[in-house]
C-alpha cells in the first residue's frame, strides 16, 4: 500500500524504529565474530564426549575422567552451559537497565531460575520430595522420579508464565520482538531437557543401545547449542551505553533556498529596493 510504502521510507531515512537506531545493539558481524568460538568450544566439547564414550566401550579410554562424559551433571559440557546462562543473564540485566522495560527483567529472572534449578538441582529435590510425600505412581514408561521433576517444572512455569506475559504484552514493539525471540529459544531448550529426555527414559530399554546413545548425545548436543543461540541472542539484542557515541553527527542541513520572485514583476536590484525603501532625511522639506 502506498501509505505503508511511504512510512518505511520514512523509518529508513530516519534510521529509527521504535526508538532504535540501527547502531543501537551490536552489530550482526560482531555477533558472527562471537558465534564461531562458541560454537567452536561446544563442537571440541562434543568430540571429546564421543571421544570419551567410544573409548570406554572399546576398552581403551582416551578421556577417561567421567568430566567429559557430557550426559552427567558436573561435567564440562553442563559448566559451559552453565557459563553461557549466566552471561544471558548478565546480558539481560544490562538490557533492562538501558531500556528500562519491564520484559528484560522478568526474562533475567526466568534464566535465573533456570541457572538456579541446574546448579542446585531443584527439580530433582522437588521431584523426590514429591515423590516421597504423595506416593506418585509410575506412567506412561516414566519413573514417579520423573513425573515429580515435571510437576516442578509445571509449577515453575505456573509461577513466572503470567509476570512473563503482562511484562510481554506491555512491551514495545522491539522488546516484544526480542520477547518472542527468547520464547522460541526456552521451548526449543524445553524440547530436549524435558520432552526428549522423558521420551528417552520410556524408551531406553526397548532400544538397541547404539540408538540409546545416539539419543543421549543428541539431547546433550541440542541442549549445549541452544544455549549458545541463547547467548548470542541476548549480546544481538544489547544496546551500547547511553553516552556512548554509535554513529558519526550528521551534517548540518543545507539552508533553504530563496523564494522565487513574484510572477510578472522583475526583480529589481537591491540598490533600487533600498532607495525606494529609504526614509526621507530629518528636517528636509523640500528643494532649496
Amino acid at each position: 500500500m502506498p501509505g505503508n510504502s511511504e512510512g518505511s521510507r520514512q523509518v529508513e531515512a530516519s534510521g529509527t524504529h521504535d526508538g532504535v537506531t540501527p547502531d543501537s545493539r551490536p552489530a550482526a558481524s560482531s555477533t558472527a565474530v562471537l558465534a564461531v568460538p562458541l560454537l567452536a568450544v561446544d563442537a571440541m566439547l562434543l568430540a571429546a564426549y564421543v571421544i570419551h564414550v567410544v573409548g570406554i566401550e572399546v576398552g581403551a579410554p582416551v578421556l577417561a575422567s567421567t568430566a567429559w562424559n557430557g550426559n552427567l551433571d558436573g561435567s564440562y559440557v553442563e559448566l559451559f552451559g552453565h557459563l553461557q546462562l549466566i552471561l544471558v543473564v548478565v546480558a539481560l540485566l544490562v538490557i533492562f537497565n538501558r531500556r528500562r522495560t519491564a520484559v528484560y527483567g522478568v526474562w533475567a529472572l526466568v534464566f535465573c531460575t533456570l541457572v538456579a534449578d541446574d546448579f542446585l538441582r531443584l527439580h530433582e529435590r522437588g521431584g523426590h520430595a514429591l515423590v516421597r510425600g504423595l506416593s506418585l505412581p509410575a506412567a506412561g514408561g516414566l519413573r514417579p522420579q520423573d513425573l515429580g521433576e515435571l510437576t516442578v517444572w509445571a509449577v515453575g512455569a505456573v509461577i513466572l508464565g503470567p509476570a512473563l506475559l503482562a511484562a510481554h504484552l506491555l512491551a514495545t514493539a522491539t522488546a516484544r520482538r526480542h520477547s518472542s525471540t527468547l520464547t522460541a529459544l526456552v521451548l526449543a531448550l524445553a524440547a530436549f531437557v524435558v520432552i526428549m529426555d522423558m521420551l528417552h527414559q520410556a524408551t531406553d530399554h526397548r532400544l538397541p543401545v547404539a540408538v540409546g546413545r545416539a539419543l543421549t548425545l543428541t539431547e546433550t548436543a541440542g541442549e549445549l547449542i541452544v544455549m549458545t543461540l541463547m547467548l548470542l541472542a541476548a549480546y544481538r539484542m544489547t544496546p551500547p551505553p547511553a553516552d556512548e557515541p554509535t554513529s558519526p553527527p550528521d551534517a548540518p542541513p543545507p539552508p533553504p533556498p530563496a523564494p522565487p520572485p513574484s510572477a510578472g514583476a522583475p526583480p529589481r536590484p537591491a540598490e533600487a529596493q533600498t532607495l525606494a525603501y529609504a526614509p526621507p532625511s530629518p528636517g528636509v522639506t523640500g528643494s532649496p
